[in-house]
């Protein structure tokens, strides 16, 4: 094989103008498809944009449609709830009236005042069975004024403060009856003493209230535990105080005196931000929603409120009843209505002279 012809200078010249000319042929032939693409690319996203468009449309066409059928609807609904309402309210007027029961309108502040304050005032029906007459009236007020609660409106906050801070009243008003009564009870606790066990037993109702009483009168060491029979109703008696002068009372209400205590116990609806008009359809409201947790209940030694009248259980200590109060603790802005309890059973222990709780 013979040597390589060496290329001349003109040559080579041609053959790299060649070469430059076919890469800008390929540049030039990538950049013209790239814009067609391009162009196409845009082309199908404005088809893709106008069809969208024309969807939401008629998707807020038919929004606009439903919304403005159903605003009619809850308009209706809205009027007939306050004629309901209206006239809720005047056949619970009338019938207060024509029942003459002396009792005063919950919803006016200067009648309950003048009630509570003369109430207090009167030391001459503190006897029990006058007692649990006037508690039977006012667990009446106090269930009309939760009556009145529940069909406040949320804008109304300074009358459903008004109203929440009346029943508070009530209730420490009955409170303090009771234990006054009981106060008198335990005076006469050793001339009603039972001759066979020589101890205080005392059992009273109401259509409202129940209340059981056991005195220590006798002190026998051997006594372990007693029953109220009439609830089904038992608690042990601790060995250090079954020599001191111990006296136990529980109290069963039909009334609920701590579900409204609860932050979760108003229903509250979640807001939602209004749906632009551009927006598709609304498919999915939001009605109020919130996680749910179990309310906690702090037990006080003195006396204990709990919400069931169906297994209660005693507990005792030697501490002011100020101090003894259940407190409710919930932190949740969501009501489950079966946590809605029955009743409401106080079980306390009025200890005197014991050196143990």
């Amino acid at each position: 094989m013979g040597p390589k012809k060496k290329q001349s200078k003109a040559e080579k010249e041609r053959l790299k103008k060649e070469e430059a000319e076919r890469k800008a042929k390929e540049e030039e032939e990538a950049i013209l498809k790239l814009a067609q693409e391009e162009a196409e690319r845009r082309k199908k996203e404005r088809i893709d944009a106008e069809k969208r468009r024309k969807q939401e449309e008629e998707e807020h066409q038919i929004w606009s449609a439903h919304k403005a059928e159903l605003d009619v609807i809850l308009h209706q609904q809205d009027l007939w709830l306050k004629k309901y309402r209206n006239e809720q309210k005047k056949g619970k007027k009338w019938k207060q009236y024509t029942k003459c029961s002396g009792l005063p309108d919950p919803t006016i502040s200067k009648e309950m005042n003048t009630y509570i304050n003369l109430l207090l005032e009167d030391n001459k029906r503190d006897d029990i069975k006058s007692v649990l007459k006037e508690a039977s009236n006012i667990l009446l007020l106090v269930e009309e004024l939760d009556d009145v609660l529940c069909e406040l409106p949320e804008q109304e906050s300074a009358v459903r403060h008004e109203c929440v801070a009346t029943i508070e009243q009530l209730h420490s008003l009955l409170q303090k009856k009771l234990d006054t009564a009981t106060y008198n009870l335990l005076l006469e606790a050793s001339t009603r003493a039972d001759s066979e066990s020589q101890n205080f037993h005392f059992y009273t109702a109401s259509d409202k209230i129940r209340i059981c009483l056991w005195g220590n009168i006798g002190k026998n060491p051997r006594l372990k535990s007693h029953t109220f029979r009439e609830i089904g109703c038992s608690f042990e008696i601790p060995k250090a105080l079954t020599a001191a002068d111990v006296a136990v009372q529980v109290t069963s209400s039909t009334h609920d005196h701590y579900s409204h205590k609860a932050r979760s116990y108003q229903l509250r609806r979640k807001k939602t931000a209004e749906k632009p008009a551009s927006d598709s359809v609304i498919c999915n409201s939001l009605l109020g929603s919130g996680t749910d947790s179990a309310n906690q209940v702090n037990d006080a030694t003195a006396m204990t409120d709990v919400n069931s009248n169906k297994s209660p259980a005693v507990s005792a200590a030697n501490m002011s009843r100020e101090k003894s109060t259940s407190s409710i603790q919930d932190g949740v802005e969501s009501r489950i209505a079966d946590d809605s309890l029955d009743g409401s059973i106080e079980h306390s222990l009025l200890i005197t002279d014991a050196k143990d709780g």
